[in-house]
């Protein structure tokens, strides 16, 4: 929901009344899972520094997403996520440098060094290039309803890998982020449309 508003805020993007519902409905399917099958559960939970830092990442998120937006219109996917790689490398490597003063680095073992290179490949590489990419095409506020999947596919993954059980609330809360999802894609859908219409039928004479 950070990315829709903050595209919509910064970007002008339009949100449409369907786009609002499905991502609330999406949210509530994430806040289902979370409570594990009671809303009041979240209202509950302790909150405490590590969840502020996760609240203020999304933000910092959104402000990243929105600004793919801008930047696709000069720089392709690859070119913008090697930037951003090369920029980040920058901030991080003296952090690192100074940190392995206090920390020296342990002894890595092939199961280690294999995660590594996956963490290095997949999720900081090629999914930031398919998120600019559908960004690109679809917008930041679609992008965002997609993004509640995350849930849905870690409920899946550990289920799989960790042989964890999927229970009945996982079921109705990701059924309830996928309607969303439907809901916000048809809403964003037909706004496109609707735009392409307009200045078809203004040139009209």
């Amino acid at each position: 929901m950070t990315i829709a508003f903050i595209g919509f805020f910064l970007l002008k993007e339009r949100l449409t009344r369907s786009s609002v519902l499905g991502l609330l409905i999406s949210f509530l399917g994430i806040a289902f899972i979370v409570g594990r099958g009671s809303l009041l559960d979240v209202i509950k939970l302790q909150l405490n520094i590590g969840d502020l830092l996760v609240f203020l990442s999304t933000f910092i998120w959104g402000f990243y997403t929105v600004l793919i937006r801008n930047v696709s219109t000069i720089l392709k996917p690859m070119q913008s996520t090697s930037l951003a790689v090369m920029v980040g490398l920058i901030f991080m490597i003296p952090g690192s440098l100074v940190e392995s003063i206090w920390l020296p680095i342990p002894h890595i073992t092939l199961s280690a060094a294999l995660s590594l290179l996956y963490l290095g490949i997949f999720p900081s590489v090629v999914a930031f290039i398919f998120w600019s990419t559908g960004v690109s095409k679809v917008g930041p506020i679609q992008a965002s309803a997609y993004y509640n999947l995350i849930p849905v596919f870690n409920v899946l993954l550990a289920s799989y890998i960790l042989n964890e059980k999927v229970l009945p609330y996982h079921i109705v809360g990701g059924t309830f982020i996928i309607i969303g999802i439907v809901i916000t894609s048809i809403g964003q859908y037909k706004a496109q449309m609707r735009n392409r219409v307009i200045p078809t039928l203004s040139k009209t004479p």
